[in-house]
């Protein structure tokens, strides 16, 4: 019976640790994204003049670019085999992480930045794919990303509305590719290098979790203040802690993790917005 306890006892603590570790890891790099969005210089790549658009245009245009691009992403890995998506995965983050050095390198030459951006990006990987670490696997992935939430507030005016619009067609499609659309491969990424699942143990988000993440904090950092998105940081990362508390078996088990985040983004920001109307 000792024997039994003590086993149990080792098994409750390494899967708490683990999923404390995977809650901790989304947080921080959330305050790392409210932490460089306003080192990114995006001003290298102004030109020409603003093209205005009617607001329902802009947004049919941007749920058709993404459901499309959704599409084609989706067939490739059904379709695909494990050296062409092992290809895939490594290009994609590369590229991303060379992009973000890009803008934050403060070096005024273009030319400097690309090659220094194509540098870094390069090592770094070296390293991940080396070493075979997930930590490093875990930490390429969410820090290539940390320029696209800046960039796409940086390059287009999103209104509150628009972006709550977004959020709930983010979760909706997360929803339907979880319990509806399962992928059908006859292989499984889940040893590949830079699969895009962040995991710590048996626990896991998908990349999706944190580009939503970092969209959520820049946006609340627009609409609400810094304060909204610091708060947005530490609740966005507590239901996956919570969820580990409350159901010990939780490990290994796949649900669409925005289902947790919309209604705390939509919360606070609701209650931020009511504040602000009283103060005024």
């Amino acid at each position: 019976m000792g024997a039994w306890l003590f086993v149990w006892y080792n098994d409750h603590m390494n899967t708490t640790i683990f999923s404390l570790l995977l809650s901790s890891f989304f947080s921080v790099f959330l305050f790392v994204q409210i932490y460089l969005r306003n080192r990114f210089d995006f001003d290298l790549i102004k030109v020409g003049r603003t093209i205005a658009l009617p607001s329902k245009t802009a947004v049919s245009l941007f749920v058709a670019v993404g459901a499309i691009g959704a599409g084609i992403a989706y067939f490739a890995m059904i379709a695909s085999g494990p050296v062409f998506l092992q290809i895939f995965y490594i290009a994609l983050f590369a590229i991303s992480f060379w992009i973000g050095i890009f803008f934050v390198v403060p070096a005024k030459s273009a030319w400097h930045r690309l090659c220094v951006g194509f540098g870094i990006a390069t090592l770094l990987l070296w390293l991940v794919l080396v070493f075979q670490n997930t930590l490093f696997d875990n930490t390429y992935m969410v820090s290539s990303l940390l320029w696209v939430a800046p960039f796409i507030f940086w390059r287009w005016n999103i209104k509150r509305s628009h972006f709550i619009v977004f959020i709930l067609v983010f979760m909706a499609i997360d929803i339907f590719n979880i319990y509806v659309g399962e992928q059908k491969m006859i292989f499984s990424d889940e040893f590949f290098s830079l699969n895009g699942m962040i995991r710590f143990g048996e626990f896991e988000l998908g990349i999706g979790d944190f580009i939503f993440g970092y969209l959520t904090v820049e946006a609340a950092v627009r609409y609400s203040g810094k304060g909204t998105a610091v708060a947005l940081a530490v609740l966005l990362s507590l239901p996956r802690l919570l969820i580990r508390i409350i159901v010990p078996d939780a490990a290994g088990m796949v649900f669409p993790y925005t289902m947790f985040m919309v209604p705390i983004v939509l919360v606070a920001l609701g209650y931020w917005k009511i504040k602000k109307n009283m103060i005024a």
